[in-house]
């Protein structure tokens, strides 16, 4: 259902882009790699990091000025923690000396950016997250005891802001007597994301955890040739 969706706002932005010819307008999508997961408020004695995953995207920019331009960024990102215990806790399974959870969230990002030179921009704004599943294992050493689905200790819906530096360049474009006239801009962006409501439903107040990660991402936009708004 999630995935159908996306990928319809994907085809239609790419139908109003080729038939509109708007050369303020850029649609595209984004591979890359996601560092993330819940952020607890509370010390912990034992080892905490967060998990590496893949992640993907689809965008759209319309240009407002010479320098600046809205965007909607909406994205897939799973999250996750691995929490290496100092003492083995007992399990119905046997003894455990690791903890790690994973959350799968769709994630849409509304955006200002502001173009530093030609190529550089920075841009920020809010999001909003919404917690497709989350699930919670243990393990000893490699061998996974036991496996659960939590997503309903969560809350599935997270307002957010997000932050961003990016490069972008043309790469290709249509020939000239193609029906459509297309240019093809290759882009690669660092992010950084967080939202500011509570995760957990189960923990009120400063014990709450909230999502935060970073992520670096490459991929594609596709707009129009033409005179941007602003470049007249």
């Amino acid at each position: 259902m999630i995935l159908r969706g996306f990928f319809a706002i994907f085809f239609l932005l790419a139908c109003s882009v080729l038939h509109g010819q708007n050369p303020n307008l850029e649609i595209g999508f984004g591979l890359g790699i996601t560092k993330g997961g819940l952020l607890p408020n509370i010390s912990s004695d034992h080892e905490v990091s967060e998990v590496i995953s893949p992640q993907g995207s689809v965008r759209a920019k319309f240009r407002i000025g010479e320098k600046s331009a809205i965007g909607i960024n909406i994205a897939t990102i799973i999250l996750g923690n691995r929490q290496n215990l100092s003492t083995p806790i007992i399990t119905i399974n046997g003894e455990a000396d690791r903890l790690e959870t994973r959350s799968a969230l769709l994630a849409i990002d509304v955006l200002y950016r502001r173009y530093i030179s030609d190529h550089w921009y920075v841009q920020g704004g809010p999001n909003v997250n919404y917690l497709a599943w989350s699930t919670g294992a243990a393990y000893l050493g490699d061998i996974r005891l036991f496996k659960l689905t939590e997503t309903d200790v969560y809350n599935r819906w997270h307002a957010g802001a997000t932050l961003s530096v990016g490069y972008t360049t043309k790469v290709d474009q249509s020939r000239k007597n193609a029906p459509w006239q297309v240019q093809v801009l290759w882009f690669i962006e660092l992010k950084s994301s967080a939202t500011i409501n509570h995760a957990i439903k189960s923990i009120a107040g400063e014990e709450s955890g909230r999502f935060g990660y970073v992520e670096l991402s490459t991929g594609f936009t596709f707009g129009s040739i033409g005179t941007p708004t602003g470049r007249n």
